[in-house]
């Protein structure tokens, strides 16, 4: 890919270099060096990493996807700049001891992952690590992107610490979930086996924790929802339009099950009246600090396979709604990514662009709740 295009698609999505870098999994000096420095430099393999966020492989020709099918566990170490940051003389031997078990930099779906695989709660992690329980609460809830160097080191020095030394607390936390798995290794089963208040989504295998969203989340939710409803209402459609939480078997195997934010399915043969079996026609994703990851690369990647029609990634920090086109799996060349602002009338695809989604309309209906984002952030 030219690098003209890179940087057209780049300000277009309006994402910065570290961004990108977070969610190609790559560091930041290959992103900067994409842009600014000598492209044909960049090892062919994380080229494809940045092009895979940015979208700009049309066909799954080793791009889009084939670095993301399968998410980074937390067994698996992750490389990170941070990791090598020197610390004055005296704090070495310190440092030394409590991360000498710990791998370094890991991600928040990581953080996650070993979180539940230890059976911690946020109150046992605070009073492990020492770090205050509102910081480790906006931590896991995606609110602090960035937490310093030592918070976060203590936070992952606890949950690396091995598990022969956890296993009674763990075994006594999971009682209802039966054996710890690895990641990778849950089924519908464990899916199922959750306890009520715990909401998660299952891919491959990999169970992922869902945060509460932010309020301007769930507004944007109700607000899409209730323009598709409407309009099929209106004509009498027989295609259904959902909210989460919602469960889709998206597969329809024992190692997938998600809960997307808004859905719309027009085969009702796929509605069980418990579950959707099966690729809806239409899936609408509102991002968040905690999901964008996942949305942005785990979910496309899969939703493409599954043979979802268009997928919608709403980008409330951004303000922004990228719209992806698939058919049988590969996305469509001419139509494969368009992108939108909150100043713009959304068509809906599936709905042979006659129905629109007016983004402006629920920007200026709820700008208050986008004024409390935007003062979390700054926190």
């Amino acid at each position: 890919m030219e690098l003209n295009e890179l940087k057209l698609r780049k300000d277009a999505i309006g994402y910065e270099y570290d961004e990108i870098a977070e969610l190609a999994d790559v560091d930041e000096s290959v992103v900067r060096e994409m842009f600014e420095g000598n492209l044909a430099m960049v090892p062919r393999e994380l080229r494809l990493k940045v092009e895979s966020v940015l979208n700009v492989w049309p066909k799954n020709d080793g791009g889009m996807g084939m670095a993301y099918s399968n998410p980074v566990y937390p067994s698996s170490p992750v490389k990170s700049s941070e990791s090598k940051v020197v610390k004055p003389a005296k704090e070495k031997e310190t440092a030394k001891k409590s991360t000498s078990k710990q791998k370094p930099s890991m991600k928040l779906e990581e953080l996650k992952c070993r979180k539940y695989e230890l059976g911690y709660t946020n109150e046992m992690i605070a009073e492990k690590s020492g770090v205050p329980l509102s910081t480790v609460q906006k931590i896991f809830a995606g609110f602090t992107l960035n937490p310093r160097y030592e918070t976060r080191q203590a936070i992952e020095a606890v949950l690396n610490e091995y598990p022969d030394k956890l296993m009674e607390t763990a075994a006594t936390y999971n009682a209802e979930l039966g054996p710890i798995k690895k990641q990778g290794e849950y089924t519908l089963e464990d899916y199922y086996d959750m306890p009520e208040e715990r909401r998660v989504e299952l891919i491959d295998g990999v169970i992922y924790d869902m945060t509460a969203p932010h309020q301007v989340h769930q507004r944007i939710t109700t607000a899409i929802w209730g323009t598709l409803e409407a309009y099929i209402r209106k004509r009498n459609g027989k295609c259904v339009a959902f909210t989460s939480p919602a469960d889709v078997r998206l597969m329809k195997d024992d190692k997938t099950m998600v809960q997307p934010d808004v859905f719309v399915v027009c085969d009702r043969n796929k509605l069980t009246g418990y579950t959707v079996e099966g690729a809806p026609d239409l899936i609408i994703e509102i991002l968040s600090p905690s999901t964008i990851r996942k949305d942005m690369l785990v979910k496309l990647s899969k939703y493409v396979e599954a043979g979802v029609r268009e997928y919608w990634m709403v980008d409330p920090k951004k303000k922004k709604v990228i719209v992806y086109l698939s058919e049988d799996g590969d996305l469509v060349e001419d139509l494969d990514v368009k992108i939108y602002g909150f100043d713009d009338q959304v068509p809906v695809m599936i709905f042979d662009g006659e129905c629109f989604v007016d983004m402006k309309t629920i920007y200026e209906e709820n700008r208050f709740f986008f004024d409390l984002m935007e003062k979390d952030e700054k926190k």
